[in-house]
């Protein structure tokens, strides 16, 4: 299953070349960890550990870990847009 797949499992969210709005933490709940991805290797891994976690356990550390890779491949993602670049 390719990582968008599980992305709109997982999370609702479509894929555009925008950022799509995601459930968030309710208030006071736990800040969701912050993951940076430099290299495309780190962004590789990243979507193969998320096909890994899809299927976590709601409210696991796992689920934590999968958040935070989807919103930095979804930054990564928008950071390297190349489609604004077309004509």
């Amino acid at each position: 299953m390719d990582h968008y797949a599980v992305l709109r499992e997982r999370t609702g969210m479509g894929h555009g070349n925008a950022l799509i709005g995601r459930r968030v933490e309710p208030l006071g709940g736990p800040a969701m960890p912050m993951t940076v991805i430099a290299t495309v290797e780190e962004y590789e891994d990243a979507t193969r550990r998320i096909a890994d976690l899809a299927g976590c356990i709601e409210g696991s550390p796992e689920e934590t870990e999968l958040k935070a890779l989807i919103a930095a491949v979804e930054k990564w993602d928008f950071d390297h847009d190349d489609a604004t670049a077309w004509r």
